[in-house]
């Protein structure tokens, strides 16, 4: 009998690299996209998809999946990000049921989120100032890190990792998910893939993206972010995480940064006119 296995990471967390990773595995079945935007259950699933009492029609859905599956695969893998603050539903529609959670550092996780303001789970509009993106954001990175720490605690087959040590400790991650799910076999840790990163999209090992996205943080930021989690110190502590202060040239480090940034990808998007560029290898 197959395993369900659910990757629960956060948006622009990490969670595409985790899951090529285990897509390097000749024994896991992947479905052609994130569960959520399969055609045949898209609209339910995209409907509110980060409102927590959303009732969803895990049945119903549960039968699509499996007609994109390989059933002769012993894992069957999924990685919709709203699957974070379901997994008690998960757990009783989906036996057996196996997840896979990762948090990012806030700071970064927090920049990558405020930077894309006007798309799910941020919702917010384009005019919002940066003090509300930021403010936002801290809510949506406590609201994911609380749902984590929670699956962590209460769910009967789980694992979990930061996306740093993912990115800078791959063979010790690859070693935990083997045991995790000895069906896993052998898994690439040096394979390159196509990651999305603050200078755009290209292929590259696994690689800790943390520091640009910090760099692109004023000092306003910095001060906004850390008195907005000062309250969560707890949580913050469970991951491993603490508050960061800006470097004295943050400011000056910032515009620098955002105009590299600018040509970086300018740069990226021409390299993807020629065949395989950007993709995984």
């Amino acid at each position: 009998m197959a395993k369900f296995v659910f990757v629960l990471a956060p948006p622009y967390s990490g969670s595409t690299v985790l899951t090529r990773l285990l897509e390097t595995s000749a024994n896991v079945s992947n479905l052609p996209t994130e569960g959520q935007f399969v055609p045949a259950v898209r609209d339910v699933m995209r409907f509110e998809p980060w409102t927590a009492d959303q009732s969803l029609p895990w049945d119903a859905i549960r039968e699509v999946w499996e007609g994109h599956w390989d059933e002769a695969k012993p894992l069957w893998l999924e990685k919709s990000p709203p699957n974070i603050i379901r997994s008690e539903e998960i757990s009783e529609h989906f036996d057996p049921a196996y997840f896979i959670a990762m948090v990012r550092e806030p700071y970064a996780h927090i920049e990558g989120l405020a930077r894309r303001s006007n798309v799910p789970p941020m919702d917010l509009s384009k005019s919002a100032s940066r003090t509300d993106c930021i403010a936002h954001a801290v809510a949506c990175w406590i609201m994911f890190a609380s749902h984590q720490r929670d699956t962590i605690r209460n769910r009967k087959h789980v694992t979990w990792f930061t996306y740093e040590t993912l990115t800078t400790e791959p063979l010790l991650v690859a070693s935990q998910l083997k045991t995790f799910l000895p069906e896993l076999g052998s898994l690439d840790t040096e394979a390159t893939f196509g990651v999305h990163a603050v200078s755009g999209t290209t292929a590259r090992s696994l690689t800790d993206l943390n520091e640009p996205k910090r760099r692109l943080l004023t000092t306003s930021d910095f001060e906004l972010i850390s008195a907005l989690l000062a309250p969560e110190m707890e949580l913050l502590a469970f991951f491993g995480y603490d508050l960061r202060a800006p470097a004295p040239d943050q400011d000056r480090v910032a515009k620098k940064e955002a105009t590299r940034n600018t040509f970086s990808r300018a740069a990226n998007n021409l390299r993807k006119l020629f065949k395989g560029s950007g993709k995984r290898r």
